[in-house]
């Protein structure tokens, strides 16, 4: 009877593997949305938990990148092999190998940066990954990424101003529509101008750069840009770009 009682307690304590997994997945996503990542999903493939996100936060990708693997140290066992695929507009860019140990190991100081290093795997194509599709948590489309920033030109002058200047803020927009497509959309509010020649003289709030700008990613590791709408000088048109 004492045996029989020890192997039910024994049974119903061992949790399914599978649902250890999906409540470790689940909790990952879960801290990576709440950090502020996008685009996220996590899964396991052939003893590899993937993860992929997308930074829109941190504005120095390293960092960003490093937020995600202390996120994944506070949550995932010890000795789990770790995919990351870091996206832009929803386009693999680059994919990130790495042991759990190790890295726990690092910021614990028992290893150094040096030798925690030497066992990343950093690659810019997987073809096995490239095109892997999960469902995303916390999606890009139509969110807006608004930045302020100043525009200042410089001129000499004549005599009486040596030197002319023109001092513009930007408002700028930045969102995604769909997989690899982005607009841009800025304004120039002028604060300061005192150029000489009246055309240069502009006084009015008028357009920056409005433009959508499709990225694809081609086989063999190629990327092509294609942009359409209105640049800088009072120039509009479009720009195709091949990049490897």
């Amino acid at each position: 009877m004492i045996v029989l009682c020890q192997n039910v307690f024994f049974f119903n304590n061992i949790k399914p593997v599978n649902a250890q997994i999906s409540g470790v997945s689940d909790t990952v996503c879960r801290e990576l949305v709440s950090a502020g990542f996008e685009n996220v999903f996590v899964s396991e493939v052939e003893g590899t938990i993937v993860i992929g996100y997308e930074n829109r936060r941190f504005r120095f990708e390293p960092k960003g990148c490093s937020e995600v693997m202390k996120i994944i140290d506070q949550v995932v066992e010890q000795d789990r092999d770790i995919m990351l695929i870091i996206f832009r507009n929803k386009i693999p860019l680059l994919f990130i190998e790495y042991n759990t140990l190790s890295f726990s190991n690092f910021i614990s100081n028992k290893i150094s940066s040096n030798e925690f290093f030497e066992e990343l795997q950093v690659a810019s194509e997987k073809p096995e990954f490239e095109k892997y599709k999960a469902v995303r948590t916390n999606r890009s489309e139509f969110k807006a990424d608004v930045a302020l920033g100043p525009n200042v030109s410089l001129q000499f002058g004549d005599w009486d101003r040596n030197v002319q200047s023109n001092i513009n803020l930007i408002p700028e927009l930045n969102t995604m529509l769909t997989k690899g497509l982005t607009l841009t959309a800025q304004a120039l509010v002028p604060l300061y101008n005192n150029f000489l020649i009246p055309e240069q003289a502009e006084t009015q709030i008028r357009p920056g750069i409005i433009a959508l700008n499709q990225m694809i990613r081609l086989e063999d590791n190629v990327f092509l840009n294609a942009s359409l709408g209105y640049f800088t000088r009072s120039r509009a048109g479009f720009d195709i770009e091949l990049r490897k």
